[in-house]
């Protein structure tokens, strides 16, 4: 088993659109470049946004497509088109997109999508490369940081994996995701006594525990097996 297959297998990358808190998405409130949306296009735009947190990425990519030329050129809508093809393993279509947000007003968002694409095509390098790009641009967004932290401890960097997803925790308490990651590191790392005294704090059930269990078994024999060593990677 590689370690993006067992990326897979845990889903630690987000698998939709960001938004935190608040009307704006967290693309669109950290990359200032962008022109100001007006009211009602906030509104459509908002709603196209909802279905893909909701799982449909197709009818966002329909509801896309019947706006307005204007307003679906805007970035944001771009973004989420891109989103869209992503979400539907669209992603030839996907990456052309998030490389010319990378490239435009909305950089961090478009160097998110390409790192989570390249995770989606097992290209973990590739996947370091983008995510790093994206949380040094959206320090503050919990979902980057976790999906930085994630790729960090399939690349075997445990340590620093683990700052990455306690920053997530802070600056969002309701990030689930960083706090199950949080959980298979501490796994990963061997300490079995504070993950059991974390994963309590979380209650989570008896099988999400024993998941996370197994999971970060493979994981961490993985890791020791790539690197050439026997002990646990610190």
């Amino acid at each position: 088993m590689t370690l993006l297959v067992v990326a897979l297998l845990l889903g630690g990358c987000m698998n939709a659109a960001v938004r935190p808190g608040g009307e704006r998405t967290t693309a669109l409130a950290a990359d200032t470049d962008c022109a100001e949306l007006k009211d009602g296009e906030r509104l459509k735009l908002g709603l196209i946004e909802d279905e893909l947190r909701a799982g449909r990425p197709r009818a966002a990519m329909a509801h896309l497509d019947a706006l307005p030329d204007d307003v679906a050129a805007r970035p944001l809508a771009q973004y989420l088109r891109a989103e869209s093809h992503r979400q539907v393993k669209e992603y030839d279509s996907a990456v052309a997109l998030y490389r010319r947000l990378s490239e435009g007003c909305l950089p961090g968002a478009g160097h998110h999508g390409l790192g989570l694409v390249a995770a989606a095509r097992r290209d973990l390098d590739g996947a370091v490369k983008h995510l790093l790009r994206a949380r040094e641009m959206l320090t503050a967004d919990p979902r980057v940081r976790n999906d930085y932290g994630y790729a960090l401890l399939l690349s075997g960097r445990p340590a620093e994996a683990r700052v990455e997803f306690e920053t997530a925790l802070e600056l969002s308490a309701g990030e689930g995701r960083a706090a199950r990651n949080l959980l298979l590191t501490m796994l990963v790392a061997g300490e079995e006594q504070a993950a059991q005294r974390y994963g309590r704090s979380l209650k989570l059930s008896d099988a999400e525990t024993r998941r996370l269990q197994r999971h970060a078994m493979a994981l961490r024999e993985q890791v020791l097996k790539e690197s050439g060593h026997d002990e646990a990677v610190d």
